[in-house]
This record gives structure tokens, sequence and C-alpha cells, in this order.
């Protein structure tokens, strides 16, 4: 568990990272087999599911908020706040390296075609001359 709050003491059983640099940060995702995203609120976006994305980690995400811009590849959803659905689908998933892989690999990918400098450049320019028109 990567991170500091006020849940640490509860996080019986479980590898506690604290906070970590951003390389760091990347480096464990790219060592993790799944990213368990488990919202607790209607997340605006979810920058830490896309940075394990990019390094081809898949995703187990509760639904809900921004992420609905990227859970079309790489993820497995699971309703808000349904934390045996995420242990379940956590199992089928780690039991089918195959699936694994694939998931780390059309997540790369989507994050590569959707979420690139480029990308989000063209994106950024298109908006502005929208508004600057009115």
């Amino acid at each position: 568990v990567a991170g500091e709050g006020p849940l640490a003491g509860q996080m019986e059983g479980a590898r506690l990272l604290g906070w970590l640099s951003r390389d760091a940060l990347f480096e464990e995702l790219r060592g993790a087999g799944v990213l368990l995203f488990p919202g607790r609120w209607q997340e605006p976006f979810g920058l830490l599911a896309i940075e394990a994305l990019a390094q081809g980690t898949p995703v187990i995400a509760m639904e809900g908020g921004g992420i609905d811009e990227f859970t079309d590849a790489g993820c497995v959803v699971v309703g808000l706040g349904d934390v045996d659905a995420m242990a379940s689908r956590l199992r089928e998933v780690w039991q089918d390296p195959r699936r694994m892989e694939a998931l780390g690999r059309s997540g790369w990918e989507l994050v590569r075609e959707r979420f690139s400098p480029e990308t989000l450049g063209e994106r950024l320019e298109r908006l502005y001359e929208r508004v600057a028109v009115g």
C-alpha cells in the first residue's frame, strides 16, 4: 500500500510503503500484478489508475466519477463500495495470467492513444479555440 493516511493502521497484512517519489511509484506499479483502485467517492478522474495502466499494470476499480474516461480498456470495474466483488475479480484475474497480461497491454495502448502529450495537446488546443471564438 503506497501513501499515507488515517487508514494505514487498518491495513493488516499489507506491506506499507509510505509516501513514494514519482519514480519509486512507477517502479512499484510496473512490478505490481494488479492495481486495486477502491474509490470511496466520485473520483474526478483517477490519475493513479492511469499511471498504472501506463506501466502496463491492469486495474480493478470501483465505478463512479471520472474513471469512465478510461475503464474501457485494461480495467475490470465493480460497483462502488462492493468490496466482495473487488476481491472476487482480483482472484479471477490473478488466476488467469493471460487475461492479466492482455488487460495490461490493452490499458497501456489506451493510455498511449488517448492520453499521450500529443493527443492531450490537440484536445486542449481545440478547446481553447472554441472558448476563444465564444
